[in-house]
């Protein structure tokens, strides 16, 4: 070992897969999670380009793809169940709307926790739950509304809210919002984003939403901070755990590639938005640099092989570089 403690906040995504590379490179690290376990639950997830090739070389492949919800695609419909639109997992080599590799949150912060357990040290709250889980279905409701402010602890007003939002909404939102007062797991919040000049101060650095949270319009922020966590890693080890230097290469590699991510969420939010009746058509998107734009956002960040520093696990494979322009 190289004698270099770590601390990460947070067992969620992030922490565990930060926690793996930092083993591998030599040094020893704490998680420490305010929960009492690990938190079930939360909405599906993707892995895209990039994402995927940092879940491959953490040997994982296998074990998340036997744990992906074995989604084959998505429609969109109208209030009559009239299909409007049909994706399907395979689109664009798996990288579509509809990703070949789909997680629910909760089984892909398992299948990191088990996979670094035994050999990070893992600091939970003071208390055990028992959690159970099930097959339960999820649904997930999005509306626009510029005067947003309800408590977060007032779960029952949070209700109220959203039942006034769906009225009238038709197809089977009736059927799901009468499942509302039994769900167990049931959340609301803003759609929003975190976007930082800095993500880090002196040997203090953010990872993951903490840093560079695109919001869950963009369908990338698990696949942030897959990579994010990959490259923060390799950089301080690289740079003889000095944290300047290293935060600023894991800043430098990242930067351009969560920006793009988070204007691809940001796209997605504003086209969600209902037009006046009166208002002027929007203009056609320029479709090339959309298309440059979205594959920035997928594959637009190299990944070294960090060849000289220490890697207990798997071999990693050769460096991955992008054709998008960055």
């Amino acid at each position: 070992m190289s004698g270099i403690r770590v601390l990460v906040a947070g067992a969620s995504i992030a922490g565990p897969a930060l926690a793996d590379w930092l083993r591998r490179r030599g040094a020893e690290v704490t998680v420490v999670e305010r929960a009492p376990g690990l938190r079930p639950g939360g909405q599906a997830v993707d892995a895209r380009g990039v994402a995927r090739e940092v879940i491959r070389r953490m040997g994982l492949d296998a074990v998340v793809r036997a744990a992906c919800t074995e989604t084959v695609g998505a429609y969109t419909v109208d209030v009559d169940g009239n299909v409007l639109e049909t994706f399907r997992a395979d689109d664009d080599g798996g990288d579509g709307f509809i990703a070949e590799i789909e997680i629910l949150r909760g089984d892909l912060s398992r299948v990191l926790h088990e996979d670094t357990r035994d050999g990070v040290e893992y600091v939970f709250g003071d208390r055990i739950a028992e959690l159970t889980q099930d097959a339960r279905a999820m649904a997930m409701f999005s509306f626009p509304s510029a005067d947003f402010d309800v408590d977060y602890r007032d779960v029952a007003a949070q209700k109220r809210l959203l039942r006034e939002r769906m009225a009238g909404f038709g197809w089977l939102t009736p059927r799901i919002l009468a499942h509302l007062d039994d769900t167990p797991d049931f959340y609301l919040d803003q759609v929003a984003q975190v976007v930082m000049g800095r993500w880090s101060s002196g040997r203090v650095g953010l990872l993951g939403d903490a840093a560079f949270c695109s919001s869950p319009m963009s369908g990338q922020g698990t696949g942030l901070a897959l990579v994010g966590a990959y490259l923060l890693a390799g950089e301080l080890a690289a740079a003889g755990w000095d944290p300047e230097a290293g935060f600023a290469g894991y800043e430098g590699r990242m930067r351009s590639f969560v920006e793009a991510n988070q204007e691809i969420g940001r796209m997605h939010a504003r086209s969600r938005e209902v037009p006046e009746p009166d208002a002027e058509p929007s203009p056609e998107p320029d479709m090339e640099s959309l298309m440059e734009l979205v594959e920035r956002a997928i594959n637009g960040v190299e990944l070294p092989g960090y060849a000289g520093v220490p890697d207990s696990g798997a071999p990693a494979g050769p460096p991955i570089t992008s054709s998008a322009t960055p």
